[in-house]
Order: structure tokens, then sequence, then C-alpha cells
């Protein structure tokens, strides 16, 4: 005879054989009692542009596969490994990594943000509106729609993981993600 041995996923993909515990202490209390996950993404991908290594509250883990273009913001400085941390608001697409001149808040999002993107020719836009699911007006992604490019609305942490699945696909994706902040 066999036993039946359950096995349960817990909130990064670690297996545990007890329901309702994580054997990796990946979950973290924030003001409010919101539990935020930090996610280390593993992508083996062919391509040679800007991937979202990690990502926990107050920073993202970026793969830089090559210096900064002319023009393009400075982010923090680069480590040995090729990563950069960034800190703040930022626009992430294949070729670029901007950090100047965005949002740090979801209320100062407006259509000019949106517009900015328009720059870079996505055929699809992801907007990581941070640690929670928050729509912009309709007016800010008129534009957008306008010109033929899809919009998707996620928190932070999905856009995340989303912008990797659709640049492993070889998609023209560009992200603005708001950083995922503790919520009072």
């Amino acid at each position: 005879m066999f036993a039946a041995q359950y096995r349960y996923p817990c909130q990064t993909g670690n297996i545990t054989d007890q329901p309702d515990y994580c054997q990796s202490d990946c979950r973290r209390q924030t003001a409010g009692g919101t539990a935020i996950s930090a996610m280390k993404i593993h992508l083996d991908s062919g391509s040679a542009g800007h991937l979202i290594h990690s990502y926990e509250t107050g920073h993202i883990k970026v793969i830089v596969p090559h210096a900064p273009a002319a023009g393009e913001a400075e982010v923090e400085k680069a480590a040995a490994d090729g990563m950069q941390v960034i800190s703040s608001s930022v626009i992430i697409s294949p070729e670029r990594l901007i950090t100047e001149g965005l949002p740090e808040a979801f209320d100062e999002i407006g259509a000019a943000h949106f517009e900015r993107l328009a720059e870079l020719e996505p055929e699809i836009v992801l907007f990581g509106s941070g640690a929670r699911l928050r729509f912009p007006a309709p007016a800010s992604t008129a534009g957008l729609l306008r010109r033929g490019i899809g919009v998707e609305v996620m928190d932070t942490a999905a856009a995340c993981r989303t912008y990797n699945v659709l640049m492993s696909e070889g998609r023209r994706v560009t992200a603005m993600l708001l950083m995922i902040r503790d919520e009072a």
C-alpha cells in the first residue's frame, strides 16, 4: 500500500508538507497587517534586454545587460554581477531603464507619464500601481489606447512577473512600476 502524502506550495514556490506553513519565512508583515511577499525571479532567457531579478518592499533588482545609453537616467551603481538596485519608480523596457521624472506616489500619476511610454514604441504597457491594485483615470491611458498600444494595470509585484514573461516571449513590452512601499 502507498500512503498519500500531500505537498503544499508556499508563497515563493517552496514546497512543504504542512498547509499554511512556509519553511523559508518568505512572508513579511508590513504596517497595517498586509503581508507582502518578497520574490526572487529566475528566468533563463537568451535575450539581451533588462530583466527583473527580484523585487520587495522598497526596491527592484534589475539585470542590466549593458552600460546605460546616452541620455538614459543614472540609477544606483551596478554591482559586479551586472545588477542594479532601483529604489524609486521606474520605466523598464528591454532597451531602457528610466528613473527620472516619474511619480513616486499613485496620486501623482497623470496622462503625461503614460504619453512618455509611447515614445518607446511598445505593443503593450504594464502599469504597476504599487503594493495594491489601483486603476489610473481613463484619460491618463487614453493616448496609448488611441495608438493601439495595450495597457494592463496590476500591482507592481504582478507587473514585475508579467514583464519577464512577456519579455521572454520576445514581445515589445514596457512597464511603468511604482515602488512597493509599506502602507500605513
